[in-house]
């Protein structure tokens, strides 16, 4: 009969196999490269949220123009009503 051994492996040795699956040396190389990995992703969110604000900017600016537009056709249309 085989008795069958759970064994619950503390937080640093699990982080330690992790390190060791990520191709990290040690656990110094490990933090440092997730630091890395921290500030490219903190890089790529700063760009998707400066591109969002421009598209916004440039969307906001085009309804304006859209609504002017389409005061300006609606004053055309009132007056071309009211000479025929």
């Amino acid at each position: 009969m085989h008795f069958i051994s759970i064994r619950i492996p503390s937080a640093s040795a699990e982080l330690h196999t992790i390190a060791g699956g990520l191709g990290a040396k040690s656990w110094v190389d490990f933090q440092s490269r997730q630091i890395a990995f921290i500030r490219r992703i903190r890089g790529v969110v700063i760009v998707v949220v400066v591109v969002v604000v421009i598209v916004i900017i440039i969307v906001i600016i085009v309804e304006r123009r859209v609504i002017v537009v389409v005061i300006i056709f609606r004053r055309a249309v009132g007056v071309a009503a009211a000479v025929v």
